[in-house]
């Protein structure tokens, strides 16, 4: 009976464990997502509160019912955190691109010229902007993965995941903003920094003194046009 006593502690000491690692593992978001799953699984477990002999077999049944529900649980909590980190790798690729990429120099290593120059950024700002919505638009169907795993719906409207729909916005929303805000800061050292020329400008004769083609005023409008663009992407 001692021996009994012992390894039914034993087993009720480690189902608590992975009770209250799961719960500690889990986001504010990814508890309100499984805020049922949770309480039907407190409900199991409540049962075990009950006064029963030693004796008795329903120790054994709690505990393999408790240790089956935990594991199901356990697996779902797997996939969603996998959901989880495969949409912040697609978050940390928007957030890190770089929309203000520099042409190559030319055959014989000198700049572009001006107009190529911007004409280059602006062309590769496009194509990248197209990779950034493929991956963006790969967003909604994992987060529509989550709700029929949990739920076994695909509404993608569930609102029993208002907060962890509220959670993902935010969480695009801040990668969108890192990006504009992180490029703007790298093309403001750039120019701030001054060390390297980025781009040929033609000099012109005019007598008495030299005119750039084009002249600073244009460059500076050019400039400004494709921060605006890098804020529009």
């Amino acid at each position: 009976m001692e021996e009994k006593m012992k390894l039914l502690s034993t087993q009720l000491k480690s189902v608590l464990k992975n009770y209250h690692r799961l719960v500690d593992s889990l986001e504010p978001h990814e508890q309100s997502l499984l805020e049922e799953n949770l309480r039907q699984l407190k409900r199991h477990m409540q049962t075990g509160t009950q006064r029963l002999p030693w004796t008795s077999t329903n120790h054994e049944k709690f505990i393999t019912v408790i240790s089956e529900l935990i594991s199901k649980l356990d697996s779902t909590i797997n996939q969603i955190k996998k959901n989880s980190q495969d949409i912040h790798v697609f978050l940390d690729e928007i957030r890190q691109c770089n929309l203000f990429r520099e042409p190559p120099p030319n055959l014989d290593g000198s700049l572009v010229h001006c107009k190529e120059y911007f004409e280059f950024v602006e062309n590769r700002r496009r194509q990248d902007a197209i990779e950034l919505q493929k991956k963006y638009k790969l967003i909604g169907p994992l987060i529509a993965k989550v709700e029929g795993l949990v739920f076994n719906t695909n509404t993608s409207q569930s609102p029993k995941m208002k907060v962890y729909y509220a959670y993902w916005e935010r969480q695009i929303f801040s990668a969108l903003s890192d990006l504009v805000m992180e490029n703007l800061k790298s093309l403001r050292d750039t120019l701030q920094n001054g060390s390297k020329p980025l781009f040929q400008v033609d000099a012109l004769l005019v007598v008495p003194a030299v005119a750039m083609q084009p002249n600073q005023n244009e460059i500076i409008k050019l400039f400004s046009q494709s921060m605006r663009d890098c804020v529009e992407v």
